[in-house]
C-alpha cells in the first residue's frame, strides 16, 4: 500500500456551489496509510482537471500536485481554497456544475435541396452562446440553441457546441441526407397550333403533378385561343418538389379557314417533321406552300416528270399549308415543322 498513488484527473471543477467540495478524502485510507497513521498527501496526484471560472482559479489544467483539495467556502465572501479536506474519499461533488455537452439535435434528417429547416438542442444550463456548423454549401448562422438553415446540395453533419464561463462543450452532431430536386419536364405535342385546335401537354420525371390549370395528371389536353404558358409542379418519391413551364404557341392561321377539308389525293410525310418532308399526289398539281400568315413561301409542280413527288427540306419551325390546284381539283393540307 505504501507505494500506491491516487490520481484525480479529467474532472471539471468549474462553478462550484458555495459549501460544496470538489475533492475530499478519508484520512488513514490507502494510499494515505493505515487508519490512525499520518496522511501521506503526496500520494494524491491531481492533473488535467479544469478549474477555470470568473471567480475561481484561472489555470485550466493542474499539472500535478500533492493531494490539494479544492472547495468553495460558504458565506458572503465565499472563495476557493486549497488544502481544505473534509475526510471523505476523493470525489467530484454532486453540487458542482460541469460544462455539459449539448443533447441530441432536433430536426429533419432527410431534406431536399434548397429546403429550409429549423434545428435545435435543449438549452444548456450556464451556456452563454452556441456555435453551429453546417454541411458545405448550406446557409444559416446562430448563436442560440436554435438555427434556421437552408440546405445546399451536400449531405453531412449539422453540429453544435456551447460556451460558458467554464469553457466550451463537446460536439453534438446530427447526420443529414440531402436529396436532389426532381428534373420535372413539360412538352407539347405541337409547338404551334391554330386557334381552336388542341394540343397535348406531357409532364415527366416526378411521381405526382399539379398543373396551373388545376389538372393533376401527367398528360393534359389544351385548346387555348392565344399563346399561353402552362406550368406543372412535380413531386418525387422523396417529397422533393420542382416545376417546369411550356409555352403553347397559337396562330390565327389567316385566310385558311377550310384547311380541315383535306383531299385524299394529296399526302405529306412525315408530318409533323423537322423541316424535311415529301409531297405526293395522285394527280398532276401545281402546289404553293404558304406560312401561317398566308404568305407564299414556295411554288412547286407535281407531274409525270417527277413521278408526282417532290421533297422540301429548308423550312423553319412553324405551321405551313400546302395548296394544290389541278384538273379542276383544289386540295389543302396543313404541315407542322418542329426542329
Amino acid at each position: 500500500m505504501a507505494s500506491d498513488t491516487t490520481r484525480i484527473q479529467f474532472n471539471n471543477f468549474c462553478n462550484l456551489v458555495s459549501g460544496s467540495y470538489a475533492i475530499g478524502h478519508y484520512a488513514g485510507i490507502s494510499p494515505n496509510g493505515l487508519f490512525g497513521t499520518p496522511d501521506n498527501l503526496f500520494r494524491y496526484k491531481c492533473d488535467n482537471n479544469y478549474y477555470g471560472s470568473s471567480t475561481g482559479p484561472t489555470y485550466s489544467n493542474n499539472p500535478g500536485g500533492t493531494g490539494e483539495g479544492l472547495r468553495k467556502e460558504t458565506g458572503t465572501n465565499a472563495s476557493y481554497s486549497a488544502n481544505d479536506f473534509n475526510y471523505m474519499p476523493f470525489k467530484t461533488s454532486a453540487n458542482s456544475i460541469p460544462v455539459m455537452s449539448p443533447g441530441a439535435i432536433n430536426g429533419a434528417q432527410v431534406i431536399c435541396v434548397g429546403g429550409t429547416m429549423v434545428y435545435s438542442v435543449a438549452p444548456i444550463t450556464g451556456a452563454t452562446s452556441y456555435s453551429w456548423n453546417l454541411p458545405n454549401g448550406w446557409i444559416g448562422t446562430s448563436i442560440t440553441n436554435t438555427i434556421s438553415a437552408t440546405t445546399g446540395t451536400a449531405s453531412g453533419n449539422v453540429q453544435v457546441i456551447a460556451a460558458s464561463s467554464c469553457g466550451t462543450t463537446g460536439i453534438s452532431a446530427l447526420a443529414v441526407t440531402v436529396n436532389p430536386l426532381p428534373n420535372v419536364s413539360a412538352a407539347s405535342s405541337n409547338t404551334t397550333i391554330c386557334a381552336g385546335e388542341s394540343a397535348t401537354l406531357t409532364a415527366g420525371n416526378a411521381s405526382t403533378y399539379v398543373w396551373n390549370t388545376t389538372a393533376t395528371t401527367s398528360i393534359i389536353v389544351i385548346t387555348p385561343s392565344a399563346t399561353t404558358a402552362y406550368t406543372v409542379t412535380g413531386t418525387d418519391g422523396n417529397g422533393c418538389v420542382n416545376s417546369a413551364t411550356v409555352s403553347q404557341d397559337v396562330s390565327a392561321c389567316v385566310g385558311l379557314t377550310t384547311i380541315d377539308n383535306i383531299n385524299s389525293g394529296l399526302s405529306v410525310y412525315p408530318n409533323p417533321n423537322s423541316g424535311k418532308f415529301t409531297i405526293v399526289s395522285e394527280n398532276e398539281l401545281n402546289v404553293s406552300i404558304t406560312n401561317e400568315l398566308g404568305q407564299v413561301i414556295k411554288h412547286l409542280s407535281l407531274n409525270k416528270g417527277n413521278n408526282f413527288n417532290v421533297s422540301v427540306n429548308d423550312l423553319n419551325n412553324g405551321i405551313y399549308f400546302i395548296n394544290g390546284v389541278g384538273n379542276n381539283t383544289v386540295v389543302k393540307q396543313k404541315v407542322i415543322v418542329n426542329k
